[in-house]
């Protein structure tokens, strides 16, 4: 396994819980309430029975009322095992999402973190607020809480020389009074730790230091991970890559001194309950996800500032997000194939590297005048793309690191998605939706499509000063059989936060992860 070998997940246990609360045996109990005058009588009135009214007692002498962001903390003397509980106002229930619950849980994850909590539950509505039920099933709830408290937990200490243990915690519980749910919560909280366990590998490759994690440490990380989870890993070197044509993959990787590494990745199911196809041929419905994958960006001749090189070792998110969701596939074993493509390489300088005005031919035949050596991620993308035709899939995604233009456009929590589907970019927004991932479609707008023309080549790496976001996507468009339902995500800005809140910690974020595993348990609904 990569460097950090063992996070706070190896060693953290996370179940279901359900009966009466005196039976509940954990350090804390954290109680999710909505907005009323009366949250705990109205949410957790077994709980206050218990300790003879207590709690509602307290709240009321503290005004607490469960306003959105409030927090209250009460001391248990008697009559329960629980030693703290913290009600955690979600404010009005007209205004609630999922998502809110699942920065809920990581907000009180990392309160238990640093309050040294070893053993934390999280409680879901009770019977006999039927009317304040989340509008969804008991399954997705778990799922949703699941996800927020693991990925509270997370953390990337493996360089640390003087290392503090991340997290007391050692056990996570969502809990119901409700016992006819424990099976439903039991799924749910199954499904969440896949979930939270794939985006934390995201997170800890795009963490890894560039000198550690470049193409060949992606590839090698690649075979270990999914060694013995039927998931088949191919690993092609230059030589075959160059053997392919693939020259505007191999033109980003002329600067550096690492090979570049082409990672192939293909799920099988062992059986199919059906075919699902579209034209494609015999055999499970396929798709195809392809993950930018360059390790460093210096931005090659065409030099980037200092400053935004530092966080360049997460130009390889897409990557990073594709080997994470092939590790899941493997988990939930949905009933489709599933393959992923990572052209690994980074973009470095020295004498042999690509310059503005090269030309180059693409695996598919087009050449390609490069103008901007820094728009490099679209041109391993378009050999990417092209090459994973061959292995014909119904549907293609690809998710990248690509542009600037798309933190302007829509700043760093949202990314875009533009394509060549509507159906298929409507459920992949969808399935960010149910991810707590926001993904705002933009045009593939056809009168911008002439910025590409080059004076030399069939095409130039560059639009014009303006719609960069799209211009990259009408330039891998070129490079997409119109036959093939295409989604392009360009995650620039949501692949990286500087904040540590809720369910993130600084550094890289996972993105588009859990949206591809939630995607991919549509397709085998």
């Amino acid at each position: 396994m990569p460097k950090q070998e063992k996070t706070v997940f190896e060693n953290l246990k996370v179940s279901a819980l359900t009966g009466p609360s005196a039976k509940l045996n954990v350090e804390v109990l954290a109680i999710p309430v909505f907005k009323t005058a009366n949250p705990i009588k109205t949410f957790a009135a077994d709980l206050d029975k218990k300790l003879n009214g207590k709690l509602s007692a307290f709240c009321k002498a503290e005004k607490f009322d469960g306003d959105s962001g409030t927090q209250l903390i009460f001391s248990v003397t008697s009559g329960l095992k629980i030693k703290k509980i913290i009600v955690l106002g979600m404010g009005d229930h007209e205004k609630f999402s999922l998502h809110t619950l699942r920065k809920t849980a990581g907000h009180i994850a990392k309160v238990s973190q640093n309050q040294k909590v070893k053993s934390l539950a999280i409680s879901i509505p009770m019977p006999e607020a039927s009317q304040y039920r989340y509008s969804a099933a008991p399954e997705e709830i778990a799922t949703v809480l699941t996800e927020g408290l693991m990925l509270g937990c997370y953390r990337f200490t493996a360089y640390k020389t003087q290392k503090k243990n991340p997290s007391e915690l050692k056990s996570l519980a969502i809990y119901t009074l409700d016992s006819s749910l424990e099976k439903s919560l039991a799924q749910g909280v199954r499904r969440g730790q896949i979930h939270a366990t794939c985006t934390a590998i995201a997170r800890d490759l795009v963490n890894e230091p560039p000198n550690r994690a470049n193409p060949n440490y992606l590839a090698n990380y690649a075979k270990k991970l999914l060694s013995k989870t039927g998931v088949k890993v191919t690993i092609l070197n230059p030589k075959q890559i160059k053997s392919l044509g693939m020259n505007t993959y191999l033109c980003v990787s002329q600067g550096s001194d690492q090979p570049p590494a082409l990672i192939h990745l293909e799920y099988t199911p062992p059986r199919t309950k059906s075919t699902k196809r579209s034209g494609k041929g015999k055999g499970p419905f396929h798709l195809a996800l392809i993950g930018k994958g360059v390790t460093f960006d210096s931005g090659g001749l065409s030099i980037k500032p200092a400053k935004s090189m530092e966080t360049m070792k997460d130009d390889m998110a897409g990557g990073a997000a594709v080997i994470a969701t092939m590790f899941g596939v493997s988990q939930i074993k949905p009933d489709v194939k599933v393959s992923g493509f990572i052209l690994a390489t980074e973009n470095m300088i020295n004498g042999q590297a690509v310059r503005p005005g090269d030309v180059v031919t693409s695996y598919l035949g087009k050449t390609v005048e490069i103008l901007n050596t820094d728009a490099e991620g679209r041109l391993t993308l378009a050999d990417a793309l092209a090459y994973a035709q061959n292995f014909k899939p119904d549907q293609m995604i690809d998710i990248a690191t690509l542009t600037g233009a798309c933190l302007v456009a829509l700043g760093d929590s949202i990314s875009a998605i533009l394509g060549n589907s509507r159906d298929l970019t409507e459920k992949v927004i969808e399935a960010g939706k149910r991810a707590g991932e926001t993904f705002w479609e933009m045009p593939l707008f056809e009168d911008y499509r002439p910025a590409l023309k080059s004076d030399i080549a069939d095409l130039r790496n560059i639009g014009g000063n303006y719609g960069g976001t799209i211009t990259a996507a009408l330039f891998l468009s070129e490079f997409v059989a119109k036959s093939t339902a295409w989604a392009h995500l360009d995650i620039a800005g949501p692949a990286w936060t500087e904040k540590d809140a809720d369910f993130f910690s600084k550094g890289g974020t996972g993105v588009g992860v859990r949206t591809f595993l939630n995607y991919i348990s549509s397709l085998n609904a």
